[in-house]
């Protein structure tokens, strides 16, 4: 029997698939939390450094059953999204402290938004990435039912499409319009 603390917190946001903010809040996500990623910001900080847990995750859309799978399913369509960040499993004792340093990471990140570098390069792996979601016929019809239903075109043109165009200076906007630090839901269990 393991003991382990898991936590959420977040908020919601009026950023879904169809907005201009969508990509660049993607890239935003990623450099913070990519699912099941070891390149990721809050995933250096508190596993790498600390050793404080296995998963620090950062989402911008809804992932239903995320501890099964590298990509959420296509097809859960959505009129609003949430932002939110997992940390998992943390020990409890440690549980107040990796809360902590994500919460000061995300402050960070509005203060001070990314990096030349850190865009560029995470930029450049949801370019390649966005063919890996869409890898399975199943996929591909599921993300074109997710396109029809937020009245974009075909999900892997349209995302290669807005992250080429891309900059940084979106993306620093887009987090500090859409992002908050302040006002969290936060769920530990």
């Amino acid at each position: 029997e393991t003991r382990a603390t898991a936590i959420s917190f977040g908020h919601p946001i009026d950023v879904t698939r169809s907005q201009p903010d969508f990509a660049a809040l993607s890239v935003a996500r990623a450099w913070l939390g990519e699912h099941r990623s070891s390149v990721s910001h809050l995933y250096q900080r508190i596993r790498e450094v600390r050793g404080m847990n296995y998963g620090d995750y950062a989402y911008i859309e809804a992932f239903p059953r995320g501890m099964f799978q590298f990509f959420p399913d296509p097809n859960v369509g959505r009129r609003s999204q949430i932002f939110e960040v997992w940390i998992r499993p943390v020990v409890p004792v440690n549980a107040h402290m990796a809360l902590r340093i994500a919460i000061h990471e995300l402050d960070r990140l509005i203060r001070e938004g990314m990096s030349k570098e850190d865009f560029e390069r995470t930029r450049g792996y949801l370019m390649k990435n966005v063919y890996v979601m869409t890898a399975t016929q199943n996929q591909q019809l599921g993300y074109a039912l997710d396109s029809r239903w937020y009245g974009i075109g075909e999900f892997t043109g349209y995302m290669r499409d807005r992250l080429a165009n891309l900059t940084l200076d979106d993306v620093n906007r887009a987090i500090r319009a859409h992002l908050s630090a302040k006002n969290l839901s936060v769920v530990i269990v």
